[in-house]
């Protein structure tokens, strides 16, 4: 090795390559194949005959240092394996139990998770009668006494969604009851028409509730059940929409961007899926006079989630709309730039001007113009109520805004 390093060395003394080369990023030379070049040929035998004297010293010593480097490559070997194992039993548990489908991104994932350690790769028959039964995470091999079968859950879905519509229970209690019903369908291994009309009925009232992290499980799962059920795929159009308008509201365009691309030709051109991407352009694009216009199109029940992109989209348009129409604009047009209902009395116009709400005005669904004038802080000119200030708009709505942003 020393007479390779001095070889190196008196070649780029040569070539004045000496101190222009970078040493730190040159390979380290071998030891078992010197170089055999004219400059070698006068010390050829010299060099081994240092060569077989150090051999001679340090034969132990290189023994010794090979046995060592032989120890780190069996325990790697067994690693792997150990590894590859690990892997290999994850993967046969996730396929026996959690076939839902899902596509990256935005966490969620089943709501079965850290429990198919518990369950079993061959499915189990229940033969509970009972219909009501809280939610329990499985903490052991769940007994098939305690278990639904088929009939009774489906049959509990359809109480539950009675309950749901006359107020009988609240959410709360109810949204565990369907979690109790997919546990005992993933335990039985059951993906048929009834687990599939299940998963809809919850994922439509998460959607009326706006629990959205409920709903983005349901129809994770859900997505897969359509794969295993050709036949009862009459609804996948419609929450293929609500998964699309889910990304959109968590502003997750990769995934979106891969489920329409994954798409079947026949579902891209439903209607439902064509007025979610037209949303989606008309969001991407500030294009708001499109969007309200669509929004009050969307189908089914789509305004669940769109109600939330619509406030947003409202407050960036307002801002918009004062800044373009300086000094001041007619109320009636930011109302139908912003789509609300344009206001009919000038009594009802003039109460909206100022920001005045109606006493008997009891909308809920934050479609109140009144509402939106006073959170928003618009300003009438002094000489015509039916009429804003932008200039005083603006500047009101910056000191409101600031002031929120010190109070948090």
């Amino acid at each position: 090795m020393q007479n390779t390093l001095k070889m190196i060395i008196q070649n780029a003394t040569k070539n004045n390559k000496m101190w222009v080369t970078d040493w730190d990023s040159q390979p380290l030379p071998r030891v078992t194949h010197l170089p055999t070049g004219s400059n070698n040929k006068d010390g050829s035998s010299k060099d081994r005959d240092e060569d077989r004297r150090d051999r001679g010293n340090n034969g132990r010593n290189n023994g010794r240092k090979m046995r060592r480097k032989a120890a780190p490559d069996y325990k790697d070997i067994v690693d792997l394996d150990a590894d590859k194992l690990s892997r290999e039993k994850r993967h046969k548990r996730f396929i026996d139990m959690e076939r839902g489908h899902s596509t990256g991104g935005g966490g969620g994932g089943n709501d079965l998770d850290g429990e198919t350690k518990f369950m079993s790769s061959e499915a189990i028959e229940g033969t509970s009668m009972e219909m009501e039964k809280m939610y329990v995470r499985l903490q052991s091999m769940p007994d098939p006494a305690s278990v639904r079968p088929e009939r009774v859950l489906a049959k509990w879905a359809e109480r539950l969604q009675v309950k749901y519509d006359t107020d009988e229970a609240d959410w709360e209690w109810i949204s565990d009851q369907f979690k109790g019903i997919r546990q005992d369908f993933v335990i039985q291994h059951i993906r048929s028409p009834h687990a599939i009309k299940a998963y809809e009925t919850n994922g439509r009232l998460a959607l009326q509730e706006h629990d959205y992290p409920e709903f983005y499980k349901i129809q994770s799962f859900l997505m897969g059940l359509y794969k295993d059920n050709e036949e009862a795929k009459d609804n996948e159009a419609e929450f293929m929409a609500y998964r699309l308008l889910y990304w959109m509201l968590n502003n997750n365009t990769v995934d979106m961007t891969k489920d329409i691309r994954n798409m079947a030709p026949s579902l891209k051109k439903h209607p439902c899926i064509l007025h979610t991407i037209a949303l989606h352009q008309a969001l991407e694009l500030s294009d708001y006079v499109s969007f309200f216009r669509l929004y009050s199109e969307t189908p089914n029940m789509g305004k669940c989630i769109v109600d939330t992109l619509r406030d947003r989209t409202r407050t960036r348009a307002l801002r918009v709309v004062l800044r373009a129409y300086k000094p001041s604009i007619p109320v009636d047009f930011v109302q139908e730039q912003l789509g609300f209902k344009v206001t009919g009395g000038i009594d009802e116009m003039l109460n909206s001007s100022l920001g005045m709400a109606n006493e008997d005005d009891d909308d809920e669904d934050d479609n109140n113009w009144s509402k939106f004038a006073d959170d928003h802080c618009l300003v009438s000119v002094t000489e015509d109520p039916t009429v804003v200030d932008c200039k005083a708009t603006l500047d009101a709505l910056s000191q409101a805004e600031r002031q929120k942003a010190t109070e948090r």
